[in-house]
């Protein structure tokens, strides 16, 4: 029989990228939490990037702006999404949908936010869960399942507590994992696959109507993974 820690050996193997982007976003947030000038240094500010800071439209990724909760939040989706991501569609497609969707919600913030400075790698990973939605669909069985009960939770959690506040939040999130688990648990993979992505396209539009970035990373995320798989298949049919 197959022990808890081989299979969690077996999932980690093949997801070098995912440890190593996780690393370096673990040590420069933890830097950055020690030494907020850190923080000052790198955070979205608009002010700065017209000053001449380029590094702006990419640096905030790697910040934590709200302290040890969205650090703890985000490198935990970072590491079990990613690794449930990355065996499927490669390294370098892992790396340009993160980076993607990570630029993209600091773009969009920027444009929604003119005033406002902060920072954080949830965006690229709202990319990373949006091509785990697309590669659902792709495999008859699920990847390793920490993955999409992360992404049930994350899309649940942010769209609620962008309309109503924290707690019905960790609640609604809570329960749309839940359900998650309780389709896979079941085998019934078609139900989960359907969960997951009303979850991520509702959630997606709900965010956006909002103002919020993730849900551009959501949408990002999507949008690469259709045109990869489109692609996939075009290659299939030569």
């Amino acid at each position: 029989m197959t022990t808890i820690t081989e299979r969690v050996g077996r999932a980690w193997r093949p997801s070098p990228v995912t440890l190593w982007v996780t690393g370096a976003t673990a040590l420069v947030g933890a830097v950055q939490l020690a030494h907020p000038a850190v923080l000052h240094l790198l955070q979205r500010d608009p002010d700065a990037l017209h000053s001449g800071q380029d590094w702006r439209l990419v640096s905030p990724v790697l910040v934590q702006s709200s302290g040890w909760t969205q650090y703890a939040f985000n490198l935990t989706g970072s590491l079990l999404v990613g690794v449930a991501v990355e065996p499927y569609w490669g390294r370098t497609r892992w790396v340009g949908a993160y980076l993607a969707g990570g630029v993209a919600g600091i773009l969009a913030t920027y444009y929604w936010e003119p005033h406002g400075t902060g920072g954080g790698s949830s965006d690229a990973v709202a990319a990373l869960i949006g091509m785990l939605v697309v590669s659902l669909w792709s495999d008859r069985q699920p990847p390793w399942w920490p993955g999409y009960l992360y992404a049930g939770y994350f899309i649940s959690y942010l769209a609620v507590l962008d309309a109503v506040g924290p707690l019905p939040a960790m609640v609604v999130g809570s329960v749309g994992a839940a359900a998650l688990m309780t389709l896979w648990r079941q085998g019934r993979y078609r139900g989960l696959r359907t969960g997951l992505t009303v979850f991520t396209v509702a959630g997606a539009a709900a965010m956006i109507a909002m103002h919020d970035s993730h849900g551009v990373g959501l949408t990002v995320g999507v949008g690469l993974g259709l045109l990869l798989r489109a692609g996939r298949r075009a290659r299939g049919r030569a």
